[in-house]
């Protein structure tokens, strides 16, 4: 049976208008339990990426998530608060938790060569 583990963090990916201080590779900023990073796509455009600790309990919204990640970052500096006022009613904006699926074995049978 496999075995669901919270890892203790949710994230938040979307896409991100041009800003003026974003790199042509990733960039990342750090603070103790919360994390963003900005990385360009394959279009010529950039992509947001928030990572913060969240308790189990903590649910993802089904809506409202611009307004939750402006709680979950507020005070934070560098490209941040643009990056979430960037999220717009049209924005794709994807959260979910990061969890682990332990499974009591990997396969059961050999591969054959």
């Amino acid at each position: 049976m496999p075995l669901r583990v919270d890892l203790g963090y949710a994230f938040a990916t979307f896409p991100v208008p041009p800003l003026d201080e974003l790199a042509e590779a990733a960039t990342i900023y750090l603070e103790p339990g919360r994390q963003a990073m900005t990385y360009p796509d394959s279009h010529g455009g950039a992509v947001g990426l928030l990572v913060y600790r969240a308790t189990e309990e903590a649910s993802i919204p089904l809506g409202g998530g611009k307004a939750a990640l402006q709680r979950r970052y507020e005070g934070a500096s560098w490209l941040v608060p643009a990056m979430i006022e960037s999220i717009g009613e049209e924005t794709p904006l994807y959260m979910d938790r990061t969890i682990q699926i332990q499974m009591p074995r990997w396969s059961a049978t050999r591969p054959t060569a």
